[in-house]
């Protein structure tokens, strides 16, 4: 692979993440990342492994309703072969309750390719 199919292998992560999210799949979220990944939330809590990322999905859930994230801008910033940072901005929407913005920010990862797969290994979402 060339490092421009990585780029859109790199982005087709977000976008599965984001639609797993979006469908209330905490499974298809933690799928996205590595066994060992870990997730920091904008409160800066952290949810490390699968098992903990699905029932911060889950929590999240029941607390904001079903959403819409909608990311854009990416960059990715190559650290070798097998390891990349990526950054993002998001938008996060609620539409069960009323379409509404429930807020804008930015994800920075640090995503790793294993078995012919770019997963997460740190996803940090930071508010504006």
């Amino acid at each position: 692979m060339n490092d421009l199919a990585h780029k859109l292998a790199i982005q087709e992560l977000v976008a599965r993440y984001n639609m797993a999210w979006d469908a209330e799949d905490p499974g298809g979220v933690s799928a996205c990342f590595t066994p060992t990944g870990v997730f920091v939330d904008a409160a800066g809590g952290e949810h490390a492994g699968r098992e903990a990322i699905e029932a911060f999905v889950r929590a999240s859930t029941e607390q904001f309703g079903r959403m819409r994230h909608i990311t854009s801008t990416h960059l990715v910033d190559f650290r070798g072969d097998s390891a990349a940072l990526h950054r993002c901005y998001v938008v996060f929407v609620s539409h069960p309750h009323g379409e509404r913005v429930l807020d804008t920010g930015a994800y920075e990862d640090q995503v790793e390719f294993s078995d012919g797969n770019w997963l997460f290994a740190r996803r940090v979402v930071r508010f504006d």
